[in-house]
């Protein structure tokens, strides 16, 4: 149910069935809140006979969507992570010009809110781990670069563009470097504002 390299997946799935074991994926999204209430969203990946014997067991936990094949579930997982991240660094570095020009982080939340602006950023990170400066979301900005480094790679491996996920994990890197090992994923603000212009 961890994050894991999708291609890895797939064979550890396929040395496991020749020894009449099976492997489905469901890793997880929805940080520690949505664990403890059950509402996690839980990616699967694996043959729908499979799924269907672990549906009781996994519908405790959250809602269950179907991604595909084995390895499905770990693919989406990153990609989704990848997103998540890039949406965050860029809020924040849009956030930080906003409020550099004079705007109202509030207000500026609002409208993104209400506009095409809108993520998971704007709606959850920056107004309840960000601007009260508890940045305890519960996940690890290292754990976010992992992923993130594993959608970069199943991009390369599979044969697609991927210059604006490359860059976002870059520049990730670099954060996680500079901060604690401990550092939750939302305190890349914290190092936005104070990289070098």
């Amino acid at each position: 149910m961890s994050s894991s390299e999708p291609l890895r997946t797939r064979a550890l799935a396929a040395a496991l069935k020749a020894r009449g074991l099976t492997l489905v994926d469901a890793p997880v999204s929805g940080g520690v809140a949505r664990a403890r209430t059950g509402k996690l969203t839980i990616m699967t990946g694996g043959d729908s006979a499979d799924l269907d014997r672990v549906e009781p067991v996994l519908s405790i936990l959250g809602t269950t969507t179907r991604a595909g094949t084995v390895g499905s579930g770990h693919a989406v997982k990153a990609l989704n992570n990848l997103m998540s991240a890039t949406h965050l660094l860029v809020t924040s570095e849009a956030m930080l010009a906003g409020e550099r020009f004079g705007l109202d982080p509030e207000v500026m939340l609002a409208i993104f809110n209400g506009s095409s602006g809108r993520s998971g950023s704007t709606e959850n990170k920056w107004p309840n781990f960000v601007l009260p400066g508890t940045f305890d979301s519960g996940f690890g900005l290292r754990l976010m670069l992992k992923d993130m480094r594993i959608a970069v790679d199943l991009a390369a491996e599979v044969g697609t563009p991927d210059p604006l996920g490359q860059a976002a994990a870059d520049l990730w890197s670099l954060a996680a470097t500079a901060l604690a090992p401990t550092a939750d994923h939302t305190e890349i603000v914290n190092w936005l504002r104070k990289a070098p212009r």
